[in-house]
C-alpha cells in the first residue's frame, strides 16, 4: 500500500513536505540509497530524524539535507544499538554539546558507520597513550573527528610517532625510569612515580603539537609532512633545536603549503637577512601586512636592530588567508568548541524550525 500511513508516499510527504527537504535532493537521496524508503515511516525514519536529528542534535532542514546527501547511508544504522550509543557517548561521557555533536556529524557524517568500540579506542589513546586530558581530546575529535578512522596500531601511532621524529619533538633528557638498586618497595614506589611523571613530560611536545594542529594526523607522511621536515631543518642549517621550537610555538605552520606559503615566505625572510624562526609571525599574515612587516624587519637589520620611527601598523591572525592552507588538511573551517551557533533560535527541548520558516512541535 503505497498511499497509506506509511506506504512509499506517506514518507516522500513526510520528508519533502514535513521535513522540507527539496525534491531534486530528495531524489539524489533516494537514488544513491534505496533502501530508505523500505524502512517503517513510524517506527524508523520518524525515530532517527526526529528524535535524534531534530529535537537530540538540534538540527534544522539544512543541517538533515546536508547529512542524508553526503551520506544516506546514516539511516541504515539500528537507532537503539548503534547511533543512540554512540550520540550518548558523545554527549555524556565526552561532554559534547549537542550543537558541537552536530557540527562534528556534519563535518564528518561516517562518524556513524564506526563501531562504539573504535571510537572509545581512539580516544583511549589519546588519553592514556598520550597522556592528554579531556579538554585536549575534545579538541581533537571536533576538529579532526576523522581520526576515529584511522588504524590505531599502525595508522595512527605510526603519524604520532613521524611527527615527534621528524620535528624532533622528544624531549632529550635520559631518565632512568625505574632503574633503582634498592631492593625497597618504597624506593620501587618512588621510582614507578617519577617513571611515570618522566613519560608524561617526554610526550608534553607532541600533545601540543597535535592539540594545536589536530588535522596534522590526517596528512599524508610522505606528500606532506616528510617534504615539510626536511625543507624546515635545511633552511634552519640542521639546528633540529631551532625547528623543534618554531613548530611548538606555531603548530598551525605546519598547515599551510609547502609550495604556495611556507617556501616562498621563508625564501623572502632569508632575503631580509632575519632569523628563519620570524616564519611563525610572518606566515600568519596576509600578503599587503606581509610586506609591511618584511619591510620593517628590514629597516630594523640595516639600524642594527633599532625599532623604526615609522613602524607599520598590521593585524595578525593565525588563521588568516586560509586559501594557502594545504587542501588535503580542513584548517581553518571550523568554529571555537565554545562558541558553536550560540545565536542559534528556537532551541528549546520541543521546539525545531524547519522547512522555509515554519515551526514544527513534535512530541516525544
Amino acid at each position: 500500500n503505497n498511499s497509506g500511513s506509511g506506504g512509499l508516499i506517506a514518507k516522500f510527504n513526510f520528508l519533502h513536505r514535513e521535513i522540507g527537504i527539496p525534491r531534486n535532493d530528495l531524489k539524489t537521496i533516494i537514488k544513491r540509497n534505496p533502501t530508505i524508503m523500505l524502512y517503517s515511516l513510524q517506527n524508523n525514519i520518524q525515530p532517527k530524524i526526529i528524535s535524534l536529528f531534530i529535537m537530540r542534535l538540534r538540527m534544522n532542514t539544512s543541517h538533515i539535507c546536508k547529512l542524508l546527501l553526503s551520506f544516506p547511508y546514516v539511516m541504515d544504522y539500528n537507532m537503539d544499538n548503534h547511533l543512540l550509543p554512540i550520540t550518548r557517548y558523545f554527549l555524556t561521557e565526552l561532554e559534547f554539546s549537542p550543537m558541537e555533536f552536530r557540527s562534528i556529524v556534519l563535518k564528518f557524517p561516517k562518524i556513524f558507520s564506526h563501531s562504539l568500540f573504535k571510537v572509545k579506542h581512539v580516544v583511549g589513546y589519546f588519553r592514556y597513550e598520550l597522556g592528554m586530558n579531556a579538554s585536549q581530546v575534545k579538541r581533537i575529535l571536533f576538529q579532526a573527528p576523522q581520526v576515529v578512522s584511522l588504524n590505531t596500531d599502525d595508522t595512527l601511532v605510526g603519524k604520532v610517532n613521524f611527527i615527534q621524529d621528524a620535528f624532533k619533538l622528544r624531549h632529550q633528557d635520559h631518565d632512568n625510569d625505574g632503574d633503582s638498586d634498592s631492593d625497597s618497595d618504597d624506593n620501587d614506589d618512588l621510582s614507578s612515580d617519577y617513571g611515570a611523571f618522566s613519560r608524561s613530560r617526554r610526550l608534553d611536545n607532541i600533545r601540543k603539537v597535535i592539540t594545536g594542529m589536530p588535522t596534522l594526523l590526517l596528512c599524508s607522511i610522505e606528500n606532506n609532512l616528510k617534504p615539510k621536515a626536511e625543507y624546515l631543518l635545511e633552511e634552519f642549517g640542521g639546528d633540529e633545536l631551532e625547528l623543534r621550537q618554531t613548530v611548538l610555538t606555531l603548530p598551525t605552520l605546519l598547515g599551510y603549503s609547502l609550495e604556495k606559503r611556507i617556501k616562498p615566505r621563508m625564501a623572502r625572510i632569508a632575503e631580509v637577512g632575519i632569523e628563519p624562526i620570524k616564519i611563525t609571525t610572518g606566515i600568519t599574515m596576509t600578503e599587503d601586512n606581509f610586506a609591511k612587516w618584511l619591510e620593517n624587519q628590514r629597516l630594523r637589520v640595516e639600524n642594527g636592530g633599532r625599532l623604526t620611527s615609522n613602524k607599520p601598523t598590521f593585524s595578525r591572525s593565525i588563521y588568516g588567508n586560509a586559501d594557502h592552507f594545504d587542501e588535503e588538511i580542513d584548517e581553518p573551517n571550523y568554529q571555537p568548541l565554545d562558541a558553536i551557533i550560540l545565536s542559534e533560535k528556537n532551541r528549546d527541548n520541543n521546539t525545531t524550525q524547519v522547512g522555509t520558516g515554519r515551526i514544527i512541535h513534535w512530541k516525544r
